[in-house]
């Protein structure tokens, strides 16, 4: 609803609906009322009253239906727009929402993974200290594990990147 894109998009809709009244108004009859008081003071007192009404109707215009239906097609048009920007707006959100959840899930599914790696690293030195390991394969856990955490931080930025997206496009930045 925030949508700085969804705004515009309403606002113009309003405009085309304001313009469309316009254009049909300027086919319809005018009435016009004018009043006066005038008082002069140069030379004696003088006052005048002026009183006026006057009628206008515009005669004959051959375009007069084609502009009617212009505006109303541009408004109707714009009106399109706004829903489709507000489906579009809608479907992002939803989108972001669903790959920040995913994200969240990935970061909480690495955590568990990094807990296995602190076990299966001790275990692994053990094992290396007994012989049964080389220093290879500690050394492999230790950059798998490494990995892991450093996933877990890129997985925290893509969700902040995602957020940001959302909060530019409110703000009209994208």
């Amino acid at each position: 609803d925030k949508s700085l894109l969804l705004k515009q998009k309403s606002a113009q809709t309003v405009v085309n609906n304001y313009l469309k009244k316009m254009t049909i108004a300027n086919y319809l009859p005018t009435v016009t009322f004018n009043a006066g008081y005038y008082n002069t003071h140069d030379f004696g007192s003088k006052k005048y009253t002026d009183f006026g009404l006057k009628i206008s109707m515009p005669l004959f215009d051959l375009n007069r239906g084609r502009t009617i239906e212009i505006k109303r097609l541009e408004y109707l048009k714009s009106k399109m727009q706004l829903q489709d920007t507000k489906r579009a707006e809608s479907e992002n959100f939803d989108l972001s929402i669903k790959k920040i959840k995913l994200l969240e899930k990935k970061i909480a599914l690495a955590k568990e993974d990094l807990k296995l790696y602190d076990k299966l690293l001790l275990s692994t030195k053990d094992s290396y200290k007994a012989g049964e390991k080389t220093v290879y394969d500690v050394k492999t856990l230790e950059n798998s594990k490494e990995t892991m955490s450093i996933d877990v931080k890129i997985f925290k930025t893509d969700i902040q990147l995602s957020l940001l997206n959302l909060y530019a496009k409110m703000n009209g930045k994208i």
